[in-house]
């Protein structure tokens, strides 16, 4: 009862918050778009909503001076904008190769088909998608339609600059 007291009360700010983040997330990948080596995520066809709980952008590092991704990052927080690198790859993760290493897995199934099940989970597409990902944070669609415009100016700002913080 107290959590969905708390939830209602939220709710009545729900609507009005969704479309201010779908407005932002729109203009802010407009933006962004204009900015070589930096692909936001696109919404499939189809689709007529999102939560935009997340903004989620790919990195290419070969248009930034080979700038590593945690780097860029890093220089995106330096000018207080909050990103991360998002998920890990789960397929990779040490729990599966624990359970791919399970004698009691192992005894029931065969370490051969443990072994084979560990090689189908190899995604490459995914662990590319995962190596390239920044989020941006949950708030941030949030924010003024000025916020929008300064995260595109400090990511083009971080692009001139990649070069040297590639050094660094």
């Amino acid at each position: 009862e107290f959590q969905a007291a708390l939830l209602l009360t939220q709710y009545t700010r729900f609507e009005a918050q969704q479309t201010q983040r779908t407005e932002n997330a729109t203009y802010l990948a407009t933006l962004l778009q204009k900015i070589g080596g930096i692909a936001p995520a696109r919404i499939p066809s189809g689709c007529n909503r999102s939560g935009w709980h997340l903004f989620m952008m790919r990195y290419d590092a070969r248009e930034f001076a080979g700038l590593p991704r945690a780097k860029f990052i890093q220089a995106l927080a330096k000018d207080r904008v909050a990103a991360s690198s998002g998920y890990t790859s789960l397929n990779l993760s040490n729990h599966v190769k624990a359970l791919a290493a399970n004698p009691h897995y192992q005894r029931i199934y065969g370490v051969d088909t443990m072994a084979r099940w560990v090689a189908r989970n190899h995604c490459p597409v995914n662990d590319r998608v995962i190596e390239e990902a920044v989020w941006l944070g949950q708030t941030t669609l949030l924010e003024s339609r000025q916020e929008m415009e300064r995260i595109a100016e400090v990511i083009v700002g971080v692009k001139k600059r990649a070069g040297d913080l590639a050094k660094a």
